[in-house]
């Protein structure tokens, strides 16, 4: 997926104030399903749709598979995906803005939010994630320029956790740009049954 269509498709609909409802529950259930943010992905984009808007969320574009709601008590942009080997859910794109809708304005808040997005989700899941915070010379943590690292590709920056033990689902979350002075956060669920094909 190319991460800037992914961001500039988050300012425009956060720009419309993504306050939806609360879903009801975000706490996971670890069992053969395939449970994001309360609803099972192991099915077609349809009936997800209607799962997630059954959990609060509002569908903002019923093409593109776009819900707007509140996930983390952030409010949130979702986009449901299909994957590579069915139509079920292959992945749940989550998009992070600074105060729900705008870019992070320094790479210390994002870090920070980021750490914290991943530090609930480890309490939701019951799992530890692994994180990286590396900078490819000449570039490093606390320069300045980390925006600028990320957005040339000098950077790698995520954290990632596999709440179930057979691999079923995979979370992932990272920053992404439009500039060099605009950051998101992206949140992947990947559904590793449904085929994944090329995530890049």
């Amino acid at each position: 997926m190319n991460r800037i269509i992914f961001s500039s498709l988050l300012i425009s609909l956060l720009s419309f104030g993504l306050y939806g409802q609360n879903a009801k529950s975000h706490k996971a259930k670890i069992n053969e399903k395939c449970i994001v943010m309360g609803v099972d992905i192991n099915c077609p984009i349809s009936i997800g749709m209607q799962r997630f808007e059954q959990k609060g969320f509002v569908i903002a574009d019923n093409d593109k598979h776009i819900l707007k709601g509140q996930f983390l008590n952030r409010s949130v942009a979702i986009q449901l995906t299909s994957g590579k080997e069915n139509k079920f859910i292959g992945w749940v794109t989550v998009f992070f803005g600074y105060e729900g809708n705008k870019p992070f304005p320094s790479w210390s808040i994002l870090k920070d939010n980021l750490k914290k997005i991943s530090d609930e989700l480890r309490d939701v899941y019951g799992v530890d994630y692994v994180s990286s915070f590396e900078f490819t010379s000449p570039y490093k943590d606390g320069d300045g320029n980390e925006f600028l690292a990320i957005c040339s590709e000098k950077a790698d920056v995520f954290t990632a956790l596999y709440p179930n033990k057979d691999g079923v689902l995979l979370i992932k979350s990272y920053p992404t740009s439009f500039s060099s002075d605009q950051m998101l956060i992206i949140m992947h669920f990947y559904n590793e049954r449904a085929g994944l094909g090329d995530l890049n």
